[in-house]
């Protein structure tokens, strides 16, 4: 915004001088004033930056209205190839005019680029500078032209073009001024949004590198385990000892769930997915995902309790959805725990006063620290030496798509409890 208030001012001291030295004030102050609602219209875009196509519309729809013109385009230049390219076309056959690409000096608008000055032609068929190709491709006449350079610390960043001036057959002087004071701040636009888009587009290759290098450690483990597993395999074969074929075959059943559960929230967390909502029973949900649970759980010596609420009715929920949080929060819950007289609780309760459906999963494992528990629902966010930090994010997603609330709560060495709300809403 600073800018535009620079250049406002600018234009008001001019306002200024012009009383001072008595020049016509009607015409004056009428060109003034455009001036001025030229700027106060620009002001009106610069905070869309973020999106360079939806700005260079903007700017070209602008330029049309403020000097009232036919039609508009813009060009962006490429300063490696130093070219002019139409990044934006409207119109139906505003696709076919994305094709065509000018070197600097080449008709009108490369004219405008190499010389970085404006150019205002009353009659285009007049000039050996025009190039005819984008009305060509495009079906439009164009009769006049006014080309101005866009330009920010003497560097050029495209050119923008008004076509036809409605009711006369030529701009005028004060459209070119004000075409001008539009370009330099459109200049500044597209420079911060391309700033804006190389940021993001840093910061995505960040992620992605964060991923791989998560993603890798985890997937390294796995693999240990499947090497172990086939090594105690291949020994008790070789041996006939059916023990160890049989703590073999469990280590790679475990290994096969960590691959399956990984590439499971890897698909949910990616897949911008549609919920399938329709009326389901919570409580055979939750009550399917603890009969699943239970032989994994006796293994580990670990017990599981579930209460669940007789009064919830069929509420609107994606069983899938919920099924797959439930599991990754028994499963984080069996994580946690070490030693002997694991146990895990699975509530479900209706709260009538409220509207909602409640699920609990509690456990009395090592519990989460304090200054931690801010960030477990966060993406590759880990409490636990071996987790990929991918289900409960997971799981918060989900959640979030039924416009629900999931919480936790924690204490280091007494356990952790997470709690789920629905709407019980039964209407489809």
């Amino acid at each position: 915004m600073a800018p535009a208030s620079i250049s406002w001012r600018k234009a008001r001291r001019k306002g200024k001088l012009v009383k001072k030295t008595g020049c016509p004030k009607g015409r004056k102050d009428s060109s003034l004033t455009k001036e001025l609602d030229t700027l106060h219209r620009i002001s009106g875009f610069i905070d869309s930056i973020t999106d360079l196509k939806s700005l260079l519309k903007m700017i070209m729809e602008e330029s049309k209205k403020v000097v009232n013109a036919e039609a508009s385009s813009l060009l962006l230049y490429d300063n490696e190839k130093d070219e002019l390219y139409f990044e934006v076309a409207l119109g139906k056959r505003g696709e076919n005019v994305k094709e065509i690409r000018l070197k600097a000096g080449q008709g009108i608008a490369g004219t405008v680029a190499r010389k970085k000055k404006s150019i205002n032609i009353s009659n285009v068929k007049k000039t050996n500078m025009w190039n005819s190709d984008a009305d060509k491709m495009s079906g439009f006449k164009t009769r006049s032209i006014l080309a101005v350079p866009m330009i920010r610390k003497n560097n050029l960043s495209g050119v923008i073009e008004v076509l036809n001036k409605k009711g006369a057959d030529n701009f005028s002087s004060e459209d070119v001024r004000i075409m001008e004071i539009l370009a330099e701040q459109a200049a500044l636009c597209i420079e911060n949004a391309k700033l804006y888009e190389e940021n993001l587009r840093t910061a995505r290759m960040a992620a992605i590198g964060q991923t791989m290098a998560e993603l890798s450690h985890y997937i390294k483990n796995v693999l240990a385990g499947f090497e172990a597993s086939s090594s105690l395999l291949e020994s008790g074969l070789e041996k006939d000892n059916r023990k160890l074929i049989e703590q073999g075959w469990s280590f790679l059943k475990q290994s096969e769930e960590k691959i399956s559960s990984l590439v499971m929230n890897m698909l949910s967390y990616s897949k911008n997915r549609k919920p399938s909502f329709d009326l389901h029973d919570v409580n055979k949900v939750v009550g399917d995902v603890v009969s699943l649970m239970q032989p994994r759980l006796k293994e580990k010596s670990i017990g599981i309790e579930s209460n669940l609420d007789k009064n919830i009715k069929e509420i609107v929920i994606d069983s899938d959805g919920i099924y797959n949080c439930v599991l990754n929060l028994i499963s984080n819950a069996m994580e946690a725990i070490e030693g002997e007289n694991g146990k895990i609780t699975v509530n479900t309760l209706d709260d009538k006063e409220n509207k909602q459906v409640k699920i609990e999963i509690k456990d009395n494992g090592n519990g989460i620290p304090k200054d931690k528990l801010n960030n477990v629902f966060n993406l590759f966010y880990s409490s636990k030496k071996k987790g990929t930090g991918l289900g409960l994010a997971v799981t918060k997603k989900i959640i979030d798509e039924h416009k629900g609330k999931i919480s936790v709560e924690s204490q280091e060495g007494k356990g952790t409890k997470f709690t789920i709300v629905l709407s019980a809403n039964a209407n489809k």
